[in-house]
């Protein structure tokens, strides 16, 4: 069947989509709207200058979330060429913890009227309303909402 159809070919791109997906609708919940308007920006398309997911600067702040959040897999043999620049850990206590991503996407299933689980039960939110963003955009001035909005999930 179709639902059958759709959820082999979900398991199939695993979670290169489920970021995909997060990182499109953390830039339609920060800046409204971008996402349409900017869909095949080019380099100098007014979709960069926005602050969307095509601009350099939301890309790195993006990333920067992610800095040291898990062990170096070269350090240990001696081959990391980065040193301190490393965006991995050296030293287990320089770890520190990723961001919480729950309700940062929208619910793909939802949106289409088959998602099984509760709003409470999904990590994905059911509707504009349950959107957040993580505090890396929450504070940042590329996101155009407002912070008084945004609850982190504890």
């Amino acid at each position: 069947s179709w639902l059958k159809l759709r959820a082999r070919r979900r398991r199939r791109l695993g979670a290169r989509l489920s970021r995909t997906c997060q990182r499109q609708a953390l830039a339609e919940f920060c800046a409204p709207g971008f996402m349409a308007a900017a869909a095949p920006a080019s380099p100098g398309s007014a979709g960069g200058r926005r602050g969307g997911p095509q601009s350099r600067a939301w890309r790195q702040l993006f990333r920067k979330q992610f800095h040291k959040t898990k062990m170096c897999r070269f350090y240990p043999s001696g081959e990391c060429r980065y040193g301190q620049d490393c965006p991995y850990a050296h030293d287990p206590a320089e770890i520190t913890f990723a961001p919480d991503l729950t309700k940062t996407a929208l619910c793909v299933d939802f949106q289409h009227g088959f998602c099984k689980l509760s709003s409470e039960n999904c990590q994905f939110a059911h509707g504009a309303e349950e959107l957040r963003t993580t505090d890396a955009f929450s504070t940042s001035p590329l996101c155009k909402r407002s912070t008084a909005k945004d609850q982190s999930i504890e």
